[in-house]
């Protein structure tokens, strides 16, 4: 990645050059990442291909402003990350569906982080939509609390890692490192069968600073402090305006549910021997007027979180306003927040980390 498009992901991110990635840098790029770039799947019901191509990836997100699903965040993240000096390791992990058995290897990808400070390894995850706002400790097996949630990485005891998530579990990871082309013929599955949920919803959202804002069809639901609210966005007008207004996605074009027709293979895949469709459990209906978007296995999109109180905002150091013309939404930087002291611990970060008051002005974890 070379200097100015660097500059530009972190203009797309809304924040300033981070000096290093060290542990504190990753908590905030990761929150930010979600804050700014939403989880979707509208390529595929606008006929666009889906190409896992490191180049394709960044032009997506950062010129284009788009956002994607597992294997565009996390691979663009991944170069980014990479670029800044991190050590990352990009692995496969099989989803659980709602009748608790885990879907096909590689239905999702995420990232296991060593910072530039040698903190970690961290378990590096914007592209599965309702997951943790910060990174997760990778070998840690107690309970860490985030904003999102309690998560909890157990042993599977065949040498694969569980994910769960207050309790149920999300995902299961394979530790070995996989490239990015690993994943082509899992995601040319998932964007083009018509067994896959991807290609049987449409899906955009992203993290706020108070809940989540998300588009499920003609649905836009916004979730602020635990309240839900929804609208019927019947007009073409008032859809491509909701997706322009809350997530800075200028369409032509209102996606049209798609039922994926035949297409070639990828050229990672022989024509004549395309991927087999997941056996793993059915997938998620589409979502309805009164129900959160259901989650699609290859990095789920956000479920809207629930009447009860949130969890409580973590207490973060502050940082100044990030720089003019970053792009549509909320800046992830907005608010002061008060100087965490030398060698505290704070709800929300994994014990190793500490934010120091030198920190403050440069950093911000909200």
């Amino acid at each position: 990645m070379d200097e100015t498009t660097l500059e530009a992901y972190f203009g797309r991110l809304a924040v300033p050059r981070p000096h290093t990635a060290d542990a504190v840098n990753l908590h905030v790029l990761h929150r930010a990442h979600q804050m700014r770039v939403p989880f979707e799947n509208l390529s595929i019901h606008l006929s666009e291909p889906v190409l896992l191509a490191e180049d394709v990836l960044v032009d997506k997100i950062v010129t284009r402003r788009r956002g994607g699903f597992c294997y565009e965040l996390n691979g663009a993240f991944a170069i980014l990350l990479e670029a800044m000096g991190a050590e990352v390791r990009r692995v496969a992990a099989r989803v659980y569906g709602g009748d608790g058995h885990a879907g096909p290897p590689l239905d999702h990808m995420a990232l296991v982080v060593r910072a530039s400070d040698a903190s970690g390894p961290w378990l590096i995850d914007v592209g599965f939509g309702s997951h943790s706002v910060y990174p997760l400790l990778f070998d840690s097996r107690h309970e860490q609390i985030d904003p999102a949630g309690q998560f909890l990485l157990v042993d599977s005891g065949d040498g694969d890692v569980d994910v769960l998530k207050d309790g149920k579990p999300q995902y299961r990871i394979e530790p070995q490192e996989r490239s990015l082309a690993d994943f082509i013929p899992t995601c040319w599955w998932q964007t083009t069968s018509p067994d896959s949920h991807f290609t049987r919803n449409i899906i955009c959202s992203r993290l706020t600073k108070d809940g989540r804002v998300s588009i499920a069809g003609r649905t836009l639901i916004i979730t602020e402090n635990g309240s839900r609210a929804e609208q019927q966005l019947t007009g073409d007008d008032a859809l491509l305006a909701a997706y322009r207004e809350h997530f800075g996605i200028i369409l032509d074009t209102v996606p049209q549910v798609m039922r994926a027709p035949s297409v070639a293979a990828p050229a990672a895949v022989p024509p004549e021997s395309p991927p087999a469709a997941p056996s793993a459990g059915a997938p998620p209906a589409a979502p309805s007027a009164g129900a959160p978007p259901a989650a699609p296995s290859a990095g789920a999109p956000p479920a809207a979180p629930s009447a009860g109180a949130p969890p409580a905002a973590p207490v973060r150091p502050a940082l100044a306003a990030p720089p003019s013309g970053a792009g549509a939404g909320p800046s992830p930087l907005s608010g002061p927040s008060p100087v965490v002291s030398p060698g505290a611990r704070e709800s929300g970060l994994p014990d190793s980390v500490v934010v120091r008051e030198t920190d403050a002005g440069r950093v911000e974890l909200l």
